[in-house]
């Protein structure tokens, strides 16, 4: 993969939500959720389209704020989350040992170029090493290659990236037959993620907490047009 660049979404704190498409998960939405210690809160989120991505920012009641990009596989919309550095997004569509996913790179302009495709070939219980039989970077261009190790930890998977040394680390959750993963390369920092089955207005979401491999959730309903 490509390396990751700074940080974006600073358009979002004033942006204007567009007409959306009926299959289109763009809007401003009212979030429920629970911690994974139970606790629970509340406030607002914005999805917007960004490049071949979606943007996201969440505003919840006490004050805190994250930001975000978003791939959608399926029913499952997939997203990285952080305060200040974006992290990258890759989301697979698992059929067996086989997982097909789409990829972007975390901020800047790298988010609004072409999906990077990647396809892993192993286990079909998400564990071990997957050889990556193709990587596709989003030049369209250029391709790499190399494995990823995969580990259950808890309710979510630890993955490293070993193109061909360890490059990339990230924590995915699974929501039916797609898992969704947020990756950087601080390996020593796993960034945090969130997997939200898509059912008409309502977004239904798992979380993890990047160092953390307890799950959280989180309901968001969208808002009608002022």
């Amino acid at each position: 993969m490509r390396r990751l660049l700074p940080t974006l979404l600073l358009v979002l704190a004033a942006f204007a939500v567009p007409a959306a498409a009926d299959d289109d998960v763009s809007g401003l939405y009212a979030v429920a959720g629970k911690s994974p210690a139970g606790k629970g809160y509340g406030g607002a989120v914005k999805i917007v389209p960004y490049g071949n991505a979606h943007a996201v920012l969440w505003k919840l009641d006490d004050g805190e704020a994250y930001k975000g990009l978003a791939l959608r596989k399926d029913d499952v919309l997939g997203a990285t989350y952080g305060r200040d550095k974006v992290p990258g997004l890759v989301v697979y569509h698992i059929a067996g040992g086989t997982l097909e996913g789409d990829w972007i790179s975390g901020g800047g302009k790298s988010a609004k170029e072409e999906i990077g495709r990647e396809t892993l070939q192993g286990s079909p219980d998400l564990e071990g090493e997957y050889q990556i039989t193709l990587g596709e970077n989003q030049d369209g261009t250029t391709n790499y290659t190399g494995k990823v190790v995969m580990k259950r930890d808890g309710d979510t998977y630890v993955l490293v990236w070993m193109v061909p040394k360890p490059a990339y680390v990230g924590r995915g959750v699974r929501v039916g037959n797609v898992l969704v993963v947020a990756f950087g390369q601080d390996l020593k920092k796993i960034p945090g993620v969130v997997a939200y089955h898509v059912a008409g207005q309502t977004l239904d979401g798992v979380w993890a907490l990047g160092p953390s491999s307890k799950i959280g959730r989180e309901t968001l309903t969208l808002r009608p047009p002022q």
